[in-house]
C-alpha cells in the first residue's frame, strides 16, 4: 500500500513539473518585421506588432502588464503569432541611428497616425489585417476575444 501512496505522489509531482514547466515558457519578442515575416512564414502564423513608449506612454505600460504579460494572452501568441515590439522610447539618445531610421519607417508604414499604444496585426506577408489603436483597460480576455479572434 505505502508503494502505491509513494507511486502515486511521485507521479503527480511529475505532472506538475511537466505543467508548471510549459507556463513558464516565455514570449519572444522580436525588434525586426523582416525577421518576423521569415519565421510567421514558416510557422503559418500571423505577426502582431505592438507599437510602444516603453518609458513615458501609461496606457503602453497598462496593455503590457494586463494584457500582454498574461497567461491567456501568452497562451494565444504562443499558437497564432510572431511577436514584434517597436518601442519609441523618451530619450532617442538610446537607439542607433540605424534603429530611429528602421522604427520611423516601420511606424509610417504601419502607425501613421502616432498611436500609442498601437498594435498592428499582419499576415505572413507583413500586409496589415487589423489595426487596434489605443489601449481601455480591457482585461485580457476581453481585449482577445474582441481584438484577436
Amino acid at each position: 500500500m505505502y508503494k502505491n501512496i509513494i507511486l502515486t505522489l511521485v507521479l503527480v509531482g511529475a505532472i506538475t513539473v511537466t505543467v508548471n514547466g510549459q507556463n513558464k515558457k516565455k514570449l519572444r519578442w522580436l525588434t525586426n518585421i523582416e525577421e518576423a515575416q521569415k519565421i510567421a512564414s514558416n510557422q503559418h502564423k500571423k505577426i502582431l506588432v505592438y507599437f510602444s513608449g516603453s518609458d513615458w506612454c501609461m496606457p503602453c505600460q497598462e496593455l503590457k502588464n494586463e494584457v500582454l504579460s498574461s497567461e491567456i494572452f501568452k497562451n494565444k501568441a504562443l499558437l497564432d503569432y510572431v511577436l514584434v515590439n517597436i518601442d519609441f522610447p523618451r530619450s532617442r539618445r538610446k537607439l542607433t541611428k540605424e534603429r530611429i531610421n528602421y522604427i520611423e519607417k516601420i511606424a509610417e508604414k504601419y502607425n501613421n497616425s502616432g498611436a500609442f499604444p498601437f498594435v498592428a496585426v499582419l499576415n505572413n506577408k507583413a500586409e496589415m489585417i487589423k489595426a487596434i489603436d489605443g489601449y481601455k483597460s480591457e482585461t485580457a480576455a476581453y481585449y482577445i476575444e474582441n481584438y484577436l479572434k
